[in-house]
């Protein structure tokens, strides 16, 4: 086994490490944001129907 299969071998684990280390940060992050964009849905249909309410109520 030479010196370069080492460090091949070194920096492919490295590079998995860090690969894991981010898709599980992007799982986290990608969980938030579809909480938050729920919750931006929610707050728009809200105010659809506020709106919706106030614009019927000029009749």
């Amino acid at each position: 086994m030479k010196d370069g299969d080492v460090n091949e071998t070194v920096r492919v684990g490295i590079w998995s490490v860090v690969l894991d280390v981010n898709r599980r940060e992007y799982v986290q992050y990608s969980d938030v944001f579809e909480r938050s964009t729920s919750l931006i849905e929610d707050v728009l249909k809200r105010d659809a129907d506020v709106f919706c309410r106030s614009d019927a109520s000029y009749d």
